[in-house]
């Protein structure tokens, strides 16, 4: 079983949240990535889930789930 697939996405106003498929939840501040802090609730819930990132081609931006876990590729906050 891939543990780091994703197979839920949630928002809220601070943070994108991630279930895994070990049922993990891990979450990565918004301010980290502008790109998806800035777009509209449509394109953020324009997302395909894939074996270990989430991808919104519409915005041409991926969000990787091993890196998620790391802290890496996340701005800091401003």
């Amino acid at each position: 079983m891939n543990r780091l697939k994703p197979i839920a996405v949630e928002f809220d106003d601070e943070y994108l949240w991630v279930t895994l498929a070990d049922r993990r939840v891990i979450g990565t501040p918004l301010s980290g990535l502008r790109w998806l802090q800035n777009a509209t609730a449509e394109q953020r819930n324009d997302y395909q889930l894939l074996a270990h990132s989430i991808l919104w081609d519409g915005l041409d931006e991926a969000v990787d789930t091993e890196e998620m876990l790391h802290g890496y590729g996340v701005l800091a906050e401003e």
